[in-house]
Order: structure tokens, then C-alpha cells, then sequence
């Protein structure tokens, strides 16, 4: 389909060959505008303060959870000193004398396991 040559003057805007185009699409044009490069530089600040924040949240709860962990160790230590105690307050009770003896008993039966093989 061609088009008379009245269509287009010198003084349009349009240019047969794309380089307008080229022109409002060129990367490296959009790169360099101000504007553009303010954008980008705001953009990457509100990155960085949103992932310092993250950082910090994550932070205070590994925080808040190692507190109640080592909450949670002191109250399991405490209760079984309590308990240590009371064993061997109690008079006469055998039962450390036992499983000790046990223990050892488990210990001669696995050497002369190992001694057989």
C-alpha cells in the first residue's frame, strides 16, 4: 500500500526509519534522565530500610526466644538440683546404689560382647 509522499511534511515528528522510536525507547536515555535516577535511588532506600527492619524484627525474636529458651534451661535446672536434693535427702533409699549398679553391670556385658567378637 502506498502512500503519496503529501502525507508526511519534513517538519512531522515522524521519522520513516524508527529513530523517534528508537529515541523514546533508548534504555540508556531513560537511564540518565534525573527523574528516572531519583526513582531508582528512592527505590533502593525504601528497599534497604524495609530489609533493615525486617532484620531487626527478626533479630528481637531470635532474641525474645533465646530469653524464654534459657528461661525454660534455668527452670529445668533448678528442678532437678530439687530433685538431686531430695534423693539424697531421703535415708536409706538404694535407688542411685541400683541404677548405678546396673550401669556397671551394662558396661561389663558390653565388653564381653566386644571381647567375643
Amino acid at each position: 500500500m502506498n502512500r503519496p509522499n503529501g502525507d508526511f511534511s519534513d517538519g512531522d515528528d515522524i521519522s520513516l526509519d524508527g529513530e523517534l522510536a528508537r529515541q523514546m525507547f533508548d534504555e540508556s536515555a531513560a537511564l540518565r534522565d534525573p527523574v528516572t535516577e531519583n526513582l531508582r535511588l528512592q527505590a533502593a532506600k525504601t528497599s534497604e530500610e524495609v530489609f533493615s527492619r525486617y532484620i531487626e524484627e527478626l533479630k528481637q525474636q531470635m532474641e525474645s526466644s533465646f530469653d524464654k529458651l534459657s528461661t525454660k534451661l534455668s527452670d529445668l535446672d533448678r528442678k532437678y538440683n530439687e530433685l538431686t536434693q531430695q534423693v539424697h535427702s531421703r535415708p536409706g533409699d538404694q535407688t542411685c546404689v541400683q541404677t548405678s549398679s546396673l550401669n556397671q553391670n551394662f558396661d561389663q556385658n558390653l565388653q564381653n560382647l566386644k571381647s567375643m567378637q
